[in-house]
């Protein structure tokens, strides 16, 4: 009895230290995480998040042609597939699935968490309200919307920069690191109030891959147009794009969404994201994005040599080019131009990289796109 009396009194001491000294938001990361047998984020952690409704409105199914024997991974390439723990595969080729495989705990019907694909997708919607005149354009001043921004390059940072990774936050990226920003950011009561500690330095001289960057977009996204992130999202892209299930997205402890993560959608779904690439901005005829500001946005920006406006840009190995929304543990949705095709793989792990993109992924196109 003693003992159990002095462990519940250690517990409670030490969750009043973290409490009272700003961590209480690893409670809510220890539970999402060890708790549930995880040493990180995982693309099923939706569970544990407060969330908010993306609706498909317009659902169209894909058209279906299944060719498996073509498609299927050579035992080679299952085999490292299934040592990083994929999910989901799935290959749209000419506005139709060609094949579609689900493993361990991914079915077709799971929304998992896209994790950074969300970017790509806040800078569509940021793309969109360009278009609808909400916004004026790209260079348009940060703190026209958020006024609290601060540092020494507050007053200069735009909405490229926020797009393109060159804003110069005192943002340092760790998925691991529990006492920091990506941390307090992703389980805190409040991101806004986690964004309000972020200063500016020299916007536009360098590229560094920072989540508060997305973050700030989607709060200046938001103030522009008065409405929330998810319902943008409906409107202007899930919808038209002609999603068949409703996506979720993570919410903090006050409503507001955690932008540069956290889109919840099934295999197939986030697939038309790809499509849309291939389409040039279109879905089902209807221009949805514009198709310039795609083709600038999906090659490499000045200073960085494989990211453009928040897409990953690469080539195989035999020097064939795509462009893919990419998110943290492997979340892939891939558009290969020279083969009309979108290649989507969710899982749990992204293996080891070679160069600026995973070997995985590498080897998975590889093989792909050479049938």
């Amino acid at each position: 009895m003693r003992k159990i009396f002095w462990f519940f009194g250690a517990l409670i001491l030490v969750v009043g230290v973290l409490l009272a000294a700003g961590y209480g938001y690893l409670l809510k990361g220890v539970y999402a995480t060890y708790l549930q047998g995880q040493t990180t984020s995982n693309i099923h952690d939706r569970l544990y998040f407060d969330q908010d409704s993306v609706l498909a409105t317009a659902p169209r199914p894909w058209a279906e042609k299944i060719d498996a024997q073509r498609w299927e991974p050579s035992a080679s390439l299952r085999t490292a597939l299934d040592s990083i723990h994929t999910g989901a595969l799935l290959v749209v080729q000419r506005d139709t699935v060609r094949y579609e495989a689900y493993f361990e705990d991914v079915t077709a019907e799971s929304r998992t968490n896209s994790f950074s694909m969300g970017k790509s997708v806040v800078v569509l919607l940021t793309q969109i309200a360009i278009q609808r005149g909400e916004i004026p354009g790209w260079e348009t001043p940060a703190k026209r919307y958020l006024p609290w921004i601060t540092g020494p390059g507050a007053d200069r940072l735009t909405l490229r920069h926020l797009s393109e990774m060159t804003a110069d936050l005192n943002w340092r990226e760790n998925y691991q690191k529990p006492f920091g920003i990506t941390a307090r950011a992703y389980y805190g009561h409040s991101v806004e109030h986690t964004m309000r500690e972020i200063e500016v330095g020299n916007p536009g001289a360098q590229y560094e891959y920072q989540s508060g960057s997305t973050q700030l977009l989607s709060l200046c996204l938001e103030a522009a147009t008065g409405r929330k992130l998810t319902d943008l999202a409906g409107e202007y892209l899930w919808s038209p794009l002609g999603a068949e299930t409703n996506a979720t997205w993570h919410t903090d402890g006050t409503g507001e969404a955690l932008a540069y993560c956290c889109l919840n959608a099934t295999a197939r779904d986030f697939a038309r994201l790809g499509q849309l690439l291939l389409d040039h901005g279109k879905a089902n005829g209807v221009s949805v994005v514009d198709s310039a500001f795609l083709a600038r946005a999906t090659v490499p920006h000045a200073l960085s040599a494989f990211y453009g406006q928040s897409f990953w840009c690469g080539k195989t190995s035999n020097g064939t080019p795509f462009v893919y929304y990419r998110g943290h543990l492997g979340q892939w949705i891939v558009s290969v131009p020279s083969k009309d095709a979108v290649f989507v793989r969710l899982g749990h792990h992204h293996g080891p990289a070679r160069g600026d993109h995973p070997r995985a992924l590498i080897r998975l196109l590889d093989e792909w796109v050479t049938r």
